[in-house]
């Protein structure tokens, strides 16, 4: 009996209708499982959690969500199965949350953000690059603080042990297994948090850094992002390997949590 996760990002509806319907595959749900779904917003601060018995959708390969946007409520309709928790069949309204205000610690006047201090030792083996911390982040002054961002889990998969709680002891729980943190930007302009806003982006200073910590033998680049920003502005650098590993972000529900983890565990065979 296991407790299964999913995570989808709905986009702002394009269709006439001002509907959308969204497939959720649970052919690896068993019977005895949980499946837990979480639902977040691409442009809105929004977030909904619907939780299934896996007796019911455990037979079938997939159910899907509809969902209706007016401009003032989003309405979450499921098909193929009923939460357990979290809704019913029945049209739900969701009133839209306020959208989440910017970072104001971290934007300057011209509406610049700037990226966090990067979390390296001389012992750090693979450097995991993001592109710019989200909105979350900033906030918090702390890397990954998004509640539905797996980079945390994927960590706890790759390393097979529990992450502590609190950040401070996650901190130091990644340089202990070899692992630091930075990001490709050092300054950018986006609006919200979303990796395709950015623009304007003045690079950090890697290749100091690599210079200064010559243990780092790898670059590992959450998101496809990172990895064409390094690629614009870096071009190939000599005596690292390169991983592009697929976005930790709760904006790239298109990947199973399965194949995330099958990507990210090759961190394992370096950091050991």
């Amino acid at each position: 009996m296991a407790t299964q996760t999913r995570q989808r990002t709905i986009s702002p509806n394009t269709r006439a209708s001002g509907s959308n319907r969204y497939k959720i595959d649970t052919k690896n749900v068993l019977s005895g499982d949980t499946l837990i779904v979480h639902i977040d917003h691409a442009t809105k601060s929004f977030h909904e959690q619907y939780t299934f018995s896996g007796r019911e959708v455990g037979p079938k390969k997939s159910i899907s969500f509809n969902v209706n946007e007016d401009g003032t409520n989003i309405e979450i309709n499921w098909s193929g199965a009923t939460p357990i928790v979290g809704g019913s069949a029945k049209s739900m309204v969701i009133e839209k949350p306020a959208i989440e205000p910017k970072p104001m610690e971290k934007l300057s006047s011209d509406g610049v953000i700037k990226s966090l201090e990067p979390i390296v030792t001389q012992h750090t083996k693979v450097l995991v690059l993001g592109t710019m911390p989200g909105a979350e982040s900033l906030r918090q002054q702390a890397y990954y603080s998004h509640p539905r961002n797996l980079f945390w889990k994927l960590i706890a998969d790759v390393t097979k042990q529990e992450i502590p709680s609190t950040y401070d002891e996650r901190k130091s729980f990644l340089l202990k297994n070899n692992i630091g943190l930075w990001d490709i930007c050092q300054s950018c302009i986006r609006e919200g948090s979303l990796d395709e806003n950015i623009s304007k982006e003045s690079p950090s200073d890697l290749k100091n850094l690599l210079s200064e910590y010559p243990n780092i033998k790898c670059l590992a680049f959450n998101g496809q992002k990172a990895h064409k920003l390094y690629s614009k502005h870096f071009g190939t650098l000599p005596s690292v390997q390169v991983l592009s590993l697929p976005s930790s972000s709760p904006a790239n529900a298109g990947i199973s949590w399965e194949d995330k983890a099958e990507s990210w565990n090759m961190i394992n065979e370096i950091i050991n």
